[in-house]
C-alpha cells in the first residue's frame, strides 16, 4: 500500500497473519496505525503487495467483486460513506453483494429477494416496518445490522469487521456480539478492528497490535492484558521477531484450517 505522500515509503508494511476457521481475530492499534487499511488491501479496496490465502488456497481479490468471489466480505467502518445506500430500502441493500441468488436467467426476482431479504432481517433482529421500508428510516443499531446483513447475504468464509460496534447504542451492540459468536459456531473466520481495546481482549481468541504500519505484538487471549496491548499500540515493545510473524502465515494471509 504506496503512502500518499512518502516516495518510496508504504502505509503498512511486513504484516502476516492468519485466521483460523471459526476464530475471532482482533486487529488493534491507534488512529493511523494501519488497521483498516489492511483490511481493505485484502478486500481489494486499495492497492496492495502480497498474497491473500483462503482454505489454503491462494486467491485473487484485486477487487472487492473478486474478494466475495473468493469467499471474503467486509464490514465498513462508515456505514454512512460506504456502506449503504439510504436511498433504497431494506431488501435491497441486503441483497445487493449476491443477486444472482435471486434471479432467474439474470432478472431479478422481486418476490425472491423480498423473501430471503425478511429471512434475513428475521435472524439479525432488524426492526423495521417492511423490508420495503428505506434504509435511512431506521435507527443506528438496525442500520448497523443491516449492514451486516448485507455482507452476510454473501455468504463469506472469512469475514472482516471493521468497527462492527460503532455508532450503536447497548443493546444493538450486545446482539452484535451474539450474532459473531454464532458465526464463529457456524465456521466463519471474523477479523475485528475495534478503536475500544476492552472490546477486542473480551471478543478475540487472539490479537495482533499494529503502530505506525508494523505488526508490533501478538497474542492469544490468555495472555492478553489492556496494559500489554496500549504498550504494542503506541510503539513502545519491540516489534515481534520475524519468525513469529512467520508462524503466524504467508504474507497477507488468511488461510483456514
Amino acid at each position: 500500500m504506496p503512502h500518499p505522500r512518502l516516495k518510496n515509503k508504504n502505509l503498512v508494511e511486513k504484516i502476516s497473519f492468519s485466521v483460523r476457521r471459526g476464530e475471532v481475530l482482533g486487529i488493534a492499534g491507534l488512529v493511523g496505525s494501519g488497521r483498516s487499511e489492511v483490511v481493505n488491501a485484502i478486500y481489494g479496496r486499495i492497492p496492495r503487495c502480497g498474497r491473500v490465502f483462503v482454505e489454503g488456497r491462494e486467491v485473487p481479490t484485486n477487487s472487492p467483486r473478486m474478494a466475495q468471489r473468493c469467499g471474503i466480505g467486509l464490514v465498513t467502518e462508515d456505514r454512512n460513506r460506504d456502506g449503504l445506500l439510504f436511498n433504497f430500502a431494506v431488501r435491497e441493500n441486503i441483497t445487493l453483494h449476491r443477486l444472482r441468488a435471486v434471479s432467474r436467467l439474470g432478472v431479478l426476482n422481486k418476490r425472491a429477494e423480498s423473501q430471503r431479504a425478511a429471512e434475513y432481517m428475521a435472524r439479525l433482529a432488524i426492526h423495521a416496518p417492511s423490508v420495503s421500508t428505506p434504509v435511512l428510516n431506521l435507527s443506528g443499531g438496525n442500520q448497523q445490522k443491516v449492514l451486516l446483513a448485507k455482507a452476510l447475504f454473501a455468504q463469506p468464509k472469512v469475514l472482516l469487521l471493521d468497527e462492527p460496534t460503532k455508532g450503536v447504542d447497548v443493546g444493538a451492540r450486545h446482539e452484535v456480539y451474539q450474532l459473531m459468536r454464532e458465526l464463529t459456531r457456524q465456521g466463519i473466520s471474523l477479523v475485528v478492528i475495534s478503536s475500544e481495546f476492552p472490546e477486542v481482549l473480551g471478543l478475540c481468541d487472539r490479537v495482533i497490535v499494529l503502530a505506525r504500519g508494523r505488526l508490533t505484538d501478538s497474542f492469544a487471549r490468555r495472555e492478553d492484558s489492556e496494559h500489554r496491548l496500549m504498550r504494542a499500540a503506541t510503539g513502545v515493545s519491540e516489534p515481534i521477531p520475524t519468525r513469529i510473524r512467520q508462524a503466524e502465515g504467508e504474507p497477507g494471509s488468511v488461510p483456514q484450517e
